[in-house]
Parts: structure tokens; sequence; C-alpha cells
């Protein structure tokens, strides 16, 4: 390798330091990189004042000795099973049928199970009222929506029924259209529909853009009906309920506002094609709008980026004429708003435990036909659980009683302290009932009393059980016994 090439791992000699030769490498090809002008990157640092030169090289040895001995155990135990990593396999994808298990999962996935969001995460009162809360909730739009209205005004028409009556335009503002959006069928049409119908009164299809926040239908004037009065005035109810109009105007003359008349319209964006392949923006706008861009009055605008710069346009004029209105809500805004009061109504209070026992281990509903299978040994699972929940809720009383008076650290500390190892002696005694209660049924199994023992005993026999597994004996007194 010449001095001029970048040094890789390949071309390292034995005792080679990596990092020292590319800086060696950098200081040499790239002057300006340099500390001192002259001084090679790789020099080291003098010795620190408090870091005699004996010091140093008794570190210096201890690291070089470390080395070595790190080489000589990897020299002697290479071939060794054991210091071989063992291969990882990713785990058997295994499909869960049940829906409740695939929600806790998905709700484990985004952190709200944990303690630190138990703050923000409730449990709901499962009614009817709720059900159709959620259901009213869903109905509600999830992103913002806009409805733009496209006119089409052929050459020489300057009257209300001729410009109504087209059902076509020219080449150019069909593929004007069709950059707009996407063809969409209103039948089967499952987005924002904004006003339109699916049983054709409307129309067949219709543009249609949408991304993740946002989704925009156009009433196109050419797509809808004209044969009768009747397809007209609801032609024209559709496009003059609209706030922003996209005209696209081969008349010689420039497109009047009172053409079409409406209360509406607060904005609209004029297309005229030019004889050089161009086309000429006009914006139209009430004295009450502001400025609104991308484009402007007057803006000359090539085909290939002219449906992109309208379509950004109406949606910016839309936002504006929106948020000029008073008390206007935005649609996440709204949703947060009916969540919060859903929440508010029907949240049920629990403290952690009982949430956590609620959320991994559900109680069957009385009307359930499982519901009904219950062992004899769950009285004890209640009770237990009952007093774990309220042994609990008194330490965090106890707790918070203590945080507000003027305790001690040394107090405070014992009382932490005190109040793990109940809940942890209480969690051991929860989970010893289920083991009792196992030890119990394969009792029951065999000899005279599985038929004449009564639920009482039933119950006698399986606290007994617990006691001895919550605390067994110790070894003298065992011995004692023995």
């Amino acid at each position: 390798m010449s001095s001029d090439d970048m040094p890789d791992f390949s071309s390292l000699k034995p005792g080679q330091d990596a990092l020292d030769q590319l800086l060696h490498y950098i200081g040499r090809s790239s002057p300006e990189c340099q500390l001192q002008p002259g001084e090679p990157l790789n020099m080291p640092f003098s010795c620190p004042e408090q870091l005699t030169s004996i010091t140093e090289g008794t570190i210096i040895k201890n690291v070089l000795h470390q080395k070595d001995e790190e080489e000589t155990f990897y020299n002697h135990h290479q071939n060794d099973a054991s210091m071989v990593a063992q291969p990882m396999y990713p785990m058997e994808n295994i499909d869960v049928s049940s829906p409740y298990h695939l929600c806790r999962l998905f709700l484990n996935q985004l952190g709200f199970l944990q303690w630190e969001k138990r703050l923000h995460f409730d449990l709901l009162k499962k009614s009817d009222k709720l059900l159709r809360e959620l259901k009213h909730i869903d109905s509600q739009r999830c992103r913002e929506t806009h409805k733009i209205a496209v006119i089409y005004v052929a050459e020489g028409q300057e009257d209300k029924q001729s410009i109504l009556s087209n059902t076509m335009g020219s080449l150019m503002y069909e593929q004007f259209v069709a950059g707009l959006g996407w063809e969409v069928e209103l039948e089967s049409h499952q987005g924002f529909m904004g006003g339109l119908q699916s049983n054709g009164s409307t129309g067949n299809t219709a543009p249609y853009y949408a991304t993740s926040t946002q989704e925009v239908i156009y009433h196109v004037a050419t797509r809808m009906p004209s044969e009768q009065n009747d397809d007209i005035h609801r032609k024209l109810r559709h496009l003059g309920n609209d706030e922003v109009q996209i005209i696209w105007s081969e008349h010689r003359r420039d497109y009047r506002r009172g053409i079409i008349p409406t209360e509406f319209g607060d904005v609209l964006i004029i297309i005229y094609p030019l004889q050089n392949g161009l086309f000429r923006i006009q914006i139209n706008r009430k004295p009450e709008v502001p400025y609104i861009g991308p484009l402007f009055d007057g803006a000359i605008v090539d085909d290939r980026i002219l449906p992109g710069l309208v379509r950004a346009t109406a949606i910016t004029a839309g936002r504006i004429l929106r948020l000029q209105k008073p008390y206007y809500k935005s649609f996440y805004e709204e949703r947060a708003i009916c969540v919060e009061d859903i929440v508010r109504q029907h949240k049920e209070l629990t403290m952690f435990e009982e949430f956590a026992a609620q959320v991994f281990a559900p109680v069957q509903p009385q009307g359930d036909p499982m519901g009904s299978q219950v062992s004899l040994s769950e009285p004890l699972s209640v009770q237990t659980s009952q007093f774990y929940s309220s042994l609990c809720s008194d330490s965090d009383s106890i707790h918070s009683r203590g945080s507000t008076g003027k305790v001690s650290p040394h107090t405070a500390k014992a009382k932490d302290t005190l109040i793990q190892t109940l809940r942890y002696c209480t969690a051991l005694l929860y989970a010893n009932v289920s083991n009792a209660e196992n030890s119990f049924q394969r009792r029951l199994s065999f000899g005279k009393s599985k038929k004449s023992v009564s639920k009482q005993a039933h119950l006698q026999m399986a606290a007994q059980t617990t006691i001895q597994l919550a605390a067994p004996e110790s070894p003298n007194v065992a011995k004692s016994k023995k």
C-alpha cells in the first residue's frame, strides 16, 4: 500500500492500529483538518501534569498485558463449542383467533399497559349507551375533508343554463380533471362523498384524492346528469354550496362571478388555456378572504404541474375559509372531545391491580354459558384478590398520608420497603392459592371423602393447604414433630 492510499483493514500490517493509520492519512491528505499546522493528527498528546511518566508506563503495560491474556484465552478456547454463539431463529408465528387477545397484544405493543401510562388509560363500563357512542365516533371523520366544484365553460357560453348543460369537455379539460385525482365509483366508494349520492342521481363516478391526513372529492359538473330540469337544479345545489370552485374557461372573455348565482363560491380559481400550451390563472376571491397560494392571480403555468398546483391552492383556500369561521374545530379536535366525553361518562374507577386483573384475566359475563362453569375453589381466588386490592389501597393511602406530613427520609424509606414487602407477600399468597386449589382437586379425586365432603369442608381444606404452601415449616419444627 502506498502512502497516498486510504488504509483499510486488509492492508494493515501486524501491530498497526487502524485508527492511528486513518488519522495519519487524513492529516496528510487534508491539511486543513490538522489542529496545529504541520502536526499530524495521530501524534499522541503529552502526558498530563497529574500523570507521571512512571504511572503512564504502568498503565500501558497493564493494557498490553490484558490484551495478551485475552489473546491467550481465545487461542486456548477457540475450538470450544460454548464460545460460539448459538444461531437465532425467528419465533413461530401462531395465528390467534381470539379478538380479545389480539386487542390486548395491540395495547401492550403500544405501551398502554405500562405503569407509567396508568393515568392516561382506563377501563370503561360496557353498556348499550357506550356501544352507541362508539359507533358514533366511528362515523365521524378521521381526516381533513374538502369538496371542490369543477365547472367547464366552453367557447361562447355566458349563461348558467348552457354552462350547467355541458356533459363533456375538451381533451385538455379531461386531462386536467384526470390529474386532480383518481376516478372512483360512487356506488362502491367508502371514503368521503361530499354530499354525492351512491344511487346515480349525482353521477356514477367522481375524481377523488386522498392522503393519510386529508380527503378531497370533486363535484365535476360534466360528470353529473343534466337531461331534466331536476338534474340541473340538483347540480346547481351541489356546485353552488362549494366554497372553492375551479373554473375551466375556453371562452374568449373572462369569467364573471355572477354567472352562476350562489351565496358561496368565496374563492374562484379560473384557468384560461393559451395558444402556446400554457395556462393563465385568475384568482377571484371575496374581499374578506386573504391572499392564498401557491398559485396567485396572473400566474402562467405549464400543463405538467397545473393539476397539482390547482389542487394545492384549492385545499389552502378551503383551510383559510374554515379558520375564519367562529368556533371552528378541526376533525381531530372534535374526535378528542367525543373521546373525553365518553371516558368521563363511562370510566370505571379501578386500582392498578384490578385493572391488570381485568385486562389479563377477564371475568366471564353472567349470561355467558362458560360463566356458570366455576370451580368450587373460585371464592378463595376472589377473596384473595379482594384482600390484595384492599391491602394495596391501604398501603397507597398510608404512603399518600405520609408524603403530605413531615416525615423523615428514613421513615418514608421504611414505609416504601414495608409496602413493597406486603405487596410481594400478598402476590405470593395469591399465587399459592391456585397451587392449593390444584392440590385440593387432586385430593378430591381419591378417598371416600369425594362423595360426602361439603362445600364448607372444601374451602377449609383448600385454605389449610394454602397456609401450608404460603408458610412452610422450618427444619427445626419438622424435626421436633418427627
